[in-house]
């Protein structure tokens, strides 16, 4: 699987009964989503933790992203129109990856 360290080492902490021996098992296809509008987030941001306004600033589309969004991801993920994809990393962040922040 071709992800930078920091992810790797992310999906080999979060699921190691996944990964063996750096190769996963079977069809095991994610999605690493950036900042999505929850409970959470507006949680933080009524806290002074962090600014909605700044997150959706650092995203090409300028806003956060939605369950919607990371609905159809999934829904595309557990399906068999996959095919031939295993092992790799469906990234929606609304081009936070793209505007140079990590």
């Amino acid at each position: 699987m071709d992800l930078p360290n920091r992810e790797w080492l992310v999906l080999r902490q979060a699921c190691p009964e996944l990964v063996e021996g750096g190769e996963t098992l079977g069809k095991d296809n994610y999605i690493a989503a950036g900042y999505i509008r929850t409970d959470l987030i507006d949680r933080l941001a009524a806290e002074g933790k962090l600014t909605i306004k700044d997150l959706e600033k650092r995203t090409s589309q300028r806003r956060l992203g939605s369950g919607a969004d990371l609905a159809k991801a999934v829904r595309y993920v557990a399906s068999d129109d996959v095919g031939f994809m295993t092992g790799d990393v469906i990234v929606i962040n609304g081009g936070w990856t793209a505007s140079g922040y990590y």
